[in-house]
């Protein structure tokens, strides 16, 4: 039986890395953004094959698998990646609760975050919108994630990416949430490729270092409050 392990958020939250990191883990596969398999027509134009690591040449997510997903049924298509990679566990970075809705439930939400006195200067600067409307998105999109976890009454564990980041001994711990085993190979996910689909295609090798950022955030009490 196939147990899925599905990451819900923000972008830029976190989600590549700590799915690299679960991939180098035994019998599992990250798998990434999955709902790239199927919605093919929208396919960025730098992601010529949802294979973010080996395009074409994929071992894993072959002409063949996607075939094989794109006539699944809902909720069905994790058993498939998880054949073809020999992997008990499958992570998903889908992030959307309507990815999910759409493709599959996890069987375990990890909501993940970067607290909002990181990610709002950043997206802020990135989008180039102003802090407070930053904050506004934050805020909004955390406040959906967590009504659906409530909703479909999905297990769920909050993991906080900028106190991971800060110490990232905490992994450890990450994983015994998870219930999975910790490996050190997970600090050097960078030094071995896997197959996953999508992602953040700025992450660089030392993912873990404490954030760049620490500014003041309109309201940042009450976003924090949310989590609480």
């Amino acid at each position: 039986m196939t147990r899925v392990i599905g990451i819900a958020g923000a972008a830029h939250c976190g989600s590549t890395v700590l799915n690299m990191m679960m991939g180098q883990l035994p019998g599992v596969i990250g798998a990434g953004e999955t709902h790239w398999l199927v919605d093919r027509e929208r396919l960025p134009a730098e992601m010529a094959w949802p294979c973010r690591t080996h395009g074409e040449a994929c071992p894993t997510f072959t002409p063949e698998l996607i075939g094989q997903i794109a006539e699944a049924a809902p909720g069905t298509w994790w058993e498939w990646i998880a054949v073809a990679a020999g992997a008990h566990t499958v992570i998903s970075t889908d992030k959307r609760p309507a990815h999910f809705d759409a493709f599959g439930l996890p069987d375990l939400v990890v909501v993940l975050y970067r607290e909002p006195r990181y990610w709002v200067p950043s997206w802020s600067m990135a989008h180039g919108v102003s802090m407070e409307r930053a904050a506004q998105i934050w805020r909004n999109l955390y406040l959906r994630v967590l009504e659906w976890v409530d909703d479909k009454g999905l297990p769920s564990v909050k993991i906080n990416w900028s106190a991971v980041r800060a110490d990232p001994s905490s992994l450890q711990v990450v994983c015994r949430l998870l219930g999975l085993e910790f490996s050190p190979l997970m600090l050097d996910f960078h030094e071995r490729p896997t197959c996953h689909v999508g992602g953040n295609r700025k992450t660089r090798p030392g993912g873990l270092q404490p954030e760049l950022h620490d500014m003041a955030v309109p309201e940042f009490n009450d976003l924090m409050e949310i989590f609480e």
